[in-house]
This record gives structure tokens, sequence and C-alpha cells, in this order.
């Protein structure tokens, strides 16, 4: 684990990825923390995976404050890569099959518009 964390904190993109999926499996409190530092920044480097986590981070709270929005946001990311979890939660989504507090359709428009590059930095997230 130290081979990479030290290769996470080099800005390997692999590694942060990684090690956010590693602290994202631990299901535990403590965890979050690390697991949303690591996913946030793999996430908008681009890392399908780490978008995906980070989404499901935002849309349960997970260590954070609960954020909807900000979780179609990266799942929107993460399918546009191909992401199968990410298409099938947005696909949920656009069919009006999902439990998002308050008229969730309007502001996925929104986000559509923002997300039309492959990272957080492009989109301003």
């Amino acid at each position: 684990m130290n081979g990479l964390s030290k290769l996470g904190k080099e800005g390997n993109l692999e590694a942060a990825a990684a090690l956010g999926e590693f602290y994202f499996r631990q299901e535990h409190p403590l965890t979050y923390k690390l697991s949303f530092e690591w996913n946030e920044w793999a996430a908008r480097r681009g890392d399908a995976g780490s978008q995906g986590r980070l989404a499901t981070i935002y849309h349960e709270g997970l260590g954070v404050e609960r954020n909807p929005q900000r979780a179609f946001a990266f799942w929107l990311l993460a399918a546009k890569q191909g992401h199968s979890g990410a298409r099938a939660m947005s696909g949920k989504l656009r069919n009006g099959n999902f439990g998002a507090p308050g008229s969730h359709r309007s502001w996925l428009l929104d986000i559509s518009e923002l997300c039309r590059g492959k990272c957080g930095r492009q989109c301003g997230l």
C-alpha cells in the first residue's frame, strides 16, 4: 500500500484511482474521507471509475454532504466514457425512474451542457 500511496502522491492517475477504489470498498466511515479525496482527484482528471465512485459518494453522502446534482454530473461524465454502472444510473435519471429530490430533469439538462468535456476541470465542477 505504501508504494501505491507514493505513486498516487506523485500524481499517478492509475494509482490514485486504485487508492480511491480501495478506500471506497472499505465501507467504513473512517475511510470515506480518503476515498473521497483520491476519487475526486482521479475523477477530475478523467478516470471513469473514479467518476462513478465519486457520484455514489455524493449521492449517498458518504463522508460528504449529500449532493444529488454533483452525483448526477459525475455519473454523466463516467457514462460518456462508457462506464456501464454510470450509464445505468444516468439512464434511470433520464427516464424519470430515479428518486432524486426536487425537479431533477431541469438541472439534468444544465449539467449535460456543462459536461461536454472529459474531466471535471473542463466542466467547471
